[in-house]
């Protein structure tokens, strides 16, 4: 398969933007699901090209919610506002909780046998 070309949900028409993607169709109950084209998922936009931020706005993307801690984002270079794009920053974990040690035993846990995750 040609990675610029990946299956749905994935969206590879926004260069920058690698592991986009549409979180509809997933089952919220035994008669519903999430609609397709409302929730998108992806990674730190920074790196998103003049083509990718097209596709976001054809997509009707309008907010971006950076759950990112401060650590990530200083990692990361920053933030960087996309125009028409507002972004709401809500930090899933505070700085305490975002520790080398605290992000290790996340991971730990995450990976346990029998743990059921869902992304």
């Amino acid at each position: 398969m040609d990675l610029t070309e990946v299956p749905p949900p994935f969206i590879s028409s926004a260069p920058g933007l690698a592991n986009l993607r549409d979180i509809g169709g997933y089952p919220v109950s035994d008669h519903s699901s999430v609609r397709k084209g409302l929730i998108f998922r992806g990674p730190d936009p920074a790196p998103v090209s003049g083509a990718g931020l097209e596709t976001l706005h054809s997509l009707g993307i309008t907010t971006l919610f950076d759950l990112r801690s401060q650590q990530q984002i200083d990692r990361a270079g920053g933030h960087r506002d996309l125009k028409g794009i507002r972004r709401i920053w809500s930090p899933v974990f505070g700085p305490e909780e975002y520790t080398p040690e605290k992000a290790a035993l996340r991971y730990a846990q995450y990976s346990a046998p029998g743990t059921k995750v869902f992304v």
